[in-house]
């Protein structure tokens, strides 16, 4: 009887181990939180861009050069503080945002890879792509 428990016990351990992967745990949701978060951040910021230069950037070096300027902000002592680390180096798996676009008048599509277990990919792209051809024209 003896041995049954302990065989019994062992299986048990067993069959506990092999289903649990460490996959869901607290540290990847938050990871994918921190990822999503930024790629929100980012949309709004494209946004922005879109705004004040009437297209999106051309590529993926024009991109991380004139979008990195808008995470900076600033402290009560009015001192800027760049987030681009925090928010982009730190959150992503190899520390980049990779950016995509066709016609950078229209849309775009910017992901990147979460720090998670998976390294979930998030990405973010606008809302509606942008009709160049109805755009009213500066008198």
């Amino acid at each position: 009887m003896k041995k049954f428990a302990v065989v019994l016990m062992l299986i048990m351990v067993l069959f506990t181990l092999s289903c649990s992967k460490n996959k869901g745990t607290f540290l990847d949701f938050a990871a994918i939180k921190d990822a999503q978060r930024t790629m929100t951040k980012l949309s709004n910021l494209m946004e922005q861009y879109y705004v004040e230069n009437e297209s999106y950037p051309l590529n993926q070096e024009q991109f991380e050069k004139e979008i990195r300027p808008y995470f900076i902000t600033y402290n009560t002592e009015n001192q800027e503080v760049d987030k681009w680390d925090e928010m982009v180096e730190k959150v992503f798996y190899e520390g980049k945002i990779n950016y995509i676009t066709k016609d950078p008048k229209k849309a775009y599509f910017a992901f990147g890879k979460a720090k998670d277990s998976n390294k979930t990919v998030v990405f973010c792209r606008p809302a509606i792509q942008h009709d160049s051809t109805n755009m009213p024209k500066p008198e």
